[in-house]
């Protein structure tokens, strides 16, 4: 596509950006730009887009506003393919290949326990939850829905798991999600994980709602709902690690409720099963993705209002690429939300708190909640 002439308005007129870069009038005009709150406004738009003034030794130059590329216009310089609905675009090609038949072939590597560095070619484990849940549309709540059960959501759940596979293995033959617990058949169920842990070579996963991540001297005891005897113990070091990996400290202040994805192995003590890494999903109540108890309100919120929301998921992106926490799915496009209450990663929320201040600033197509 070819770009349209750029105009930018600075100062008391427009002029090409060109001009601005390339001129000793137009350096001034940047120069007194420079350092000050008067940003300069990209015309591509109608009442303009905000961009940065840089300097480079003596000569001055503009850039776009870090997150802004989406504000502008398709045949504008400045555009950025990004988007705030999905952190999949942070995938490297090959990491996600979608089949003939729809099939999702995951590049995965589950005993990854630190963040990628770019490019991302790999889907750790938070990566396959999250794919696990936008296949089984649980990011998504439509008007008039009856509220979610764990029942209902674990069949979602292990339908998804067909139709993803790590290479040519469908992922739902090392998967196991735990049916609702009956005391009655408590034991069977339990014999049954733990089975299921002892022939996966390589570790099964289990998929279940997160009940609590308890300390005890040594290591971290991860409990999980609907599975109440099995013995899972994730190290200190392993926790330390998964907790870099997700910049949040979820084994240091539980989520009131979450979807926990773990990869267990035997132990060296019968009966005790090794955590070697494991994805945790904070959710509201109804097992709709939320990051935190203000978030849910929100949802809440929006939802009493009979509005279709879509919850953007992150993947494997990096904690300052930022999504908006909400997508209202009315019209031809789509409303991003942001709630700006903290969630404990500071460089998260500090990057989101940008993005939502210069689409206001904008006037772009946004609702913006305090936390």
């Amino acid at each position: 596509m070819k770009h349209l002439v750029q105009r930018v308005a600075i100062g008391s007129g427009i002029h090409t950006a060109e001009w601005l870069v390339s001129t000793r009038a137009g350096q001034q005009l940047l120069k007194e730009s420079h350092g000050t709150d008067r940003r300069p406004r990209c015309m591509c738009k109608p009442g303009g887009v905000e961009m940065y003034v840089g300097r480079r030794g003596q000569i001055y130059y503009l850039s776009r506003m870090p997150g802004s590329g989406f504000l502008h216009a398709d045949n504008c310089a400045s555009v950025e393919d990004s988007t705030l609905l999905s952190g999949a675009l942070s995938y490297a090609p090959g990491a996600i290949v979608e089949g003939a038949d729809g099939t999702l072939q995951l590049a995965a590597n589950l005993d990854r326990r630190e963040r990628q560095a770019a490019p991302i070619t790999e889907v750790s484990i938070d990566g396959v939850l999250e794919v696990l849940i936008e296949q089984a549309d649980l990011n998504r709540v439509q008007t008039g829905e009856e509220p979610r059960t764990w029942s209902r959501v674990r069949e979602k759940l292990i339908s998804a798991s067909q139709s993803i596979c790590f290479g040519a293995v469908p992922l739902s033959t090392s998967l196991l999600l735990p049916d609702r617990y009956v005391r009655e058949r408590s034991a069977d169920a339990l014999a049954a994980c733990e089975a299921k842990i002892s022939t996966t070579q390589g570790g099964a996963l289990i998929l279940a709602p997160l009940k609590e991540l308890r300390l005890t001297t040594y290591s971290w005891q991860v409990v999980l709902k609907h599975l109440p005897g099995l013995r899972l113990w994730a190290s200190k070091d392993a926790a330390e690690q998964m907790e870099a990996r997700w910049a949040a400290h979820y084994f240091n202040s539980n989520p009131e409720y979450a979807l926990c994805l773990v990869v267990a192995k035997p132990a060296r003590r019968e009966g005790n099963y090794t955590v070697t890494n494991m994805a945790v999903l904070p959710t509201d109540a109804n097992y709709f993705p939320c990051r935190s108890h203000r978030e849910a309100e929100v949802a809440a919120e929006l939802i009493a209002e009979g509005r279709p929301l879509l919850r953007p998921l992150r993947f494997d992106s990096y904690p300052d690429h930022v999504l908006a926490d909400f997508a209202i799915l009315e019209g031809e496009n789509p409303t991003p939300v942001f709630v700006l209450a903290p969630t404990g990663a500071e460089e998260f929320d500090a990057a989101k708190r940008s993005v939502a201040s210069m689409m206001e600033r904008n006037k772009a197509l946004v609702k913006v909640y305090p936390a």
